[in-house]
C-alpha cells in the first residue's frame, strides 16, 4: 500500500510508519542478532464499545519474542562452539602456517572477526534498552515534520531505495554462500583446475565440528552486512527529509508562515542527525574499519589462495571482498546523498531569493535566514568525529588499503624466497 494523500498518512501514525519504510531493514537486523526488539501489536482502548477493537505496531523490547531468544541463543551455541572445538578447527588450517606472514595475517584476521562478530552482537544484546531509546526519539522527531511534510514522490523514492539496498546486499550474501559452497565443486570435480579449501575438506572428510562451526561462522560473519541497512535507514531518511523541504519550495509561491515552519523542520532534522552521530556514530565508525580490515585480509587471501592453487577459495574471498565494498558504498553513497540534498536545498534557496515574484512582507528576511541555516547548519555524518564519511572518504581509504596490499604481497613473497632456500 502506498501514501497517496492526506488521508491516508493519517491513517498511518508516525512509529508505524517508520516500521513500514524500513520493514526490510528491521527484518535484517532481526535475523542477524543484531536488534533484540520486536514489532508488537498494541491493543488501544476504545472509548465506545460498540467500535472494532484497534491495534497499533509498535518496536518494543520483550524478553519471550523471538528475536531476542534468537540472538540469545546465537552468542550461546556459538560461544561452546568456539570453546569446544575451536583449537579442532584452527588445526585445519595448518596448510597456512607454512609462512609466517600468512599465518600472522590469518591469525589477525580470524581474531579480528571473531571479536567483532561477537563483540557487536553482545554490545548490542547489552545496549538493547537504549536502541529502544534511540528508536523513541527519532519517531518523536519524526513525529513534528510528518503531517505535513512528506509528499507521494518523496515516500515513493524513499521505499525503492531502501528495497533496492535490500535486494543488493541479499544478492551479494547469496553470491558469497554459493561460491562457499559450489566453486570447488565446479572448479575441482568438474574442470578439475584447483585444489579443495578447508571448507571442501570438512565436508568430504566429514568432520562435523569444523562444519557446523564453519557454518554458523559463515552466517555470522556475512551476516553483518545487514547492520549497514538498518543504520543506512536513518540517513535514507534524513535526506528524504530535505528533500521534502525543497520539493515544497518548488511547488509555487511560498507565505512567511511556510517558511517558518520548513524552517523548524530543518532544525529538527539538525537535532536528528546530531542524535543519530552521538548514538550510532561508534557503531558506523567499526563497520567502517571492519569492513576495511576484511577487504584487505580477503583481498590479501585471494592472492595467498592463488599462488597455492585454491582457485575457488580465491573466488570466495573475492565475493567476500565484493560484500564489504558494497557496505561501504552504501555508508559513503547515502551519506553523499544527504549532504547533496542539502547543497540543492541552497541552491533553490538562492534562486528563490534571486526572484523578482511578489513576497507578503516579511518573506524575503526569513528565506533570506532559513538560506543562512542550511548553509552554517550542514547535515554530514561524522562517527565519533573522527571524519565525514561519503564517498570521497572511502574511495580514498581504498586506494591506501590498496597501497598496504602490495606492500603486504612483498613481504610475502620475501619470506616465501627466504623459506625456500
Amino acid at each position: 500500500m502506498k501514501l497517496s494523500d492526506s488521508s491516508e498518512k493519517s491513517t498511518y501514525p508516525e512509529e508505524e510508519l517508520l516500521i513500514k519504510w524500513a520493514k526490510w531493514p528491521i527484518f535484517g537486523v532481526q535475523f542477524n542478532g543484531h536488534l533484540s526488539l520486536s514489532v508488537i501489536s498494541r491493543k488501544l482502548n476504545n472509548d465506545v464499545e460498540s467500535q472494532p477493537k484497534k491495534y497499533r505496531k509498535s518496536l518494543q523490547f520483550h524478553f519471550y519474542s523471538v528475536p531476542f531468544v534468537f540472538h540469545a541463543l546465537l552468542l550461546t551455541i556459538f560461544s561452546v562452539i568456539i570453546i569446544c572445538f575451536g583449537q579442532t578447527g584452527y588445526s585445519a588450517f595448518k596448510r597456512m602456517e607454512k609462512l609466517s606472514s600468512d599465518a600472522g595475517i590469518l591469525a589477525a584476521y580470524s581474531l579480528c572477526g571473531f571479536s567483532y562478530t561477537m563483540g557487536i552482537r553482545i554490545w548490542s544484546l547489552i545496549r538493547v534498552k537504549k536502541n529502544l531509546a534511540f528508536w523513541t526519539y527519532q519517531v518523536d522527531k519524526v513525529r513534528l515534520i510528518q503531517p505535513n511534510l512528506w509528499d507521494f514522490k518523496t515516500v515513493s523514492d524513499l521505499q525503492k531505495e531502501i528495497r533496492a539496498s535490500f535486494l543488493r546486499t541479499v544478492f551479494f550474501l547469496c553470491a558469497v554462500l554459493m561460491t562457499v559452497f559450489c566453486s570447488d565443486f565446479i572448479l575441482v570435480d568438474i574442470f578439475q583446475i584447483s585444489k579443495y579449501s578447508v571448507i571442501t575438506d570438512s565436508v568430504l572428510g566429514q568432520n562435523g565440528p569444523i562444519l557446523v562451526g564453519g557454518l554458523l561462522w559463515t552466517y555470522s560473519y556475512f551476516s553483518n552486512a545487514f547492520l549497514s541497512l538498518w543504520l543506512s535507514f536513518f540517513i535514507k531518511l534524513y535526506s528524504a527529509g530535505v528533500s521534502s523541504i525543497r520539493g515544497e519550495f518548488e511547488g509555487g509561491k511560498i507565505t512567511g508562515a511556510q517558511i517558518s515552519r520548513l524552517s523548524k523542520t530543518y532544525n529538527v532534522l539538525v537535532n536528528l542527525v546530531d542524535h543519530f552521530n552521538d548514538e550510532m556514530g561508534g557503531r558506523i565508525f567499526l563497520e567502517v574499519g571492519f569492513n576495511l580490515i576484511f577487504i584487505l585480509g580477503s583481498t590479501y587471501f585471494i592472492i595467498v589462495s592463488g599462488k597455492m592453487g585454491e582457485y575457488g577459495n580465491a573466488i570466495t574471498n573475492a565475493t567476500c571482498a565484493l560484500l564489504s565494498m558494497h557496505v561501504l558504498y552504501v555508508y559513503g553513497n547515502d551519506c553523499e546523498n544527504l549532504e547533496v540534498a542539502r547543497l540543492k536545498l541552497v541552491n533553490l534557496l538562492c534562486e528563490v531569493e534571486e526572484s523578482d515574484g511578489p513576497w507578503e512582507m516579511g518573506a524575503a528576511n526569513k528565506i533570506r535566514d532559513f538560506q543562512r541555516k542550511v548553509v552554517t547548519c550542514k547535515l554530514r555524518i561524522t562517527p565519533e568525529n573522527f571524519f565525514a564519511l561519503n564517498r570521497s572518504f572511502i574511495l580514498s581509504v581504498l586506494s591506501i588499503l590498496m597501497t598496504l596490499l602490495i606492500v603486504l604481497a612483498q613481504f610475502r613473497d620475501s619470506d616465501e624466497k627466504s623459506g625456500s632456500r
